[in-house]
């Protein structure tokens, strides 16, 4: 949402979720803890903690800054990258 030039793949990060939930109880977690995982506040804020430092420490401060990191991790081809795409 910072970066005016790069969007979101919804659909595709959508199909990526189901797919790891499908994953998760392959492995023999119940649909009531994954829920309850993706409902923890205490995860969420140490997942968002984790992505806000990625964030600084890869110069994501300013709008330029996102712009460049959304370009690389696009370039890339990571995980992030191929969760978003350049307008």
């Amino acid at each position: 949402k910072t970066c005016p030039d790069i969007s979101a793949r919804i659909f595709y990060a959508f199909s990526q979720a189901r797919a790891l939930k499908s994953w998760a109880e392959d492995q023999g977690y119940s649909e009531e803890e994954i829920d309850s995982f993706l409902d923890n506040r205490k995860e969420k804020k140490k997942i968002y903690a984790r992505a806000e430092t990625y964030l600084a420490e890869n110069g994501a401060t300013d709008e330029a800054g996102f712009c460049a990191l959304g370009k690389a991790e696009i370039a890339k081809g990571s995980i992030i990258g191929s969760l978003i795409y350049e307008n």
